[in-house]
């Protein structure tokens, strides 16, 4: 905390407490942090990033995230997340998403 100094510290371990107060409950993948370079914008690199998440993620759990971005909205909706709301943390509107979760396939429930 020394080098950002304990004012920035404390905002981001009370933006941290005040985003995981409103986390699912239950068990449920995190998309923590997913960003593509601007210049690769349109190309499909986030679609495929998201798509590996979900092809990863553990059958019968669903994958959560958020997002400050309003823009993002309708990407991850086209990936089939379900916005569950809306939040205020630290005077920044910040979006909570939902996929519900996979089924297994036969191969992984045999």
């Amino acid at each position: 905390l020394l080098h950002i100094g304990l004012r920035v510290g404390g905002g981001g371990a009370k933006a941290a407490r005040i985003i995981a107060e409103q986390a699912p409950g239950g068990a449920f993948t995190y998309l923590r942090t997913l960003g593509v370079e601007p210049e690769l914008h349109g190309r499909g690199v986030g679609s495929r990033l998201v798509d590996q998440v979900v092809r990863t993620a553990p059958a019968g759990v669903p994958i959560y995230l958020e997002t400050a971005k309003e823009q993002n909205l309708g990407f991850y909706a086209r990936h089939g997340f379900q916005c569950l709301g809306e939040l205020r943390c630290l005077d920044v509107p910040v979006w909570r998403l939902l996929r519900p979760a996979r089924v297994a396939r036969a191969e992984e429930r045999a």
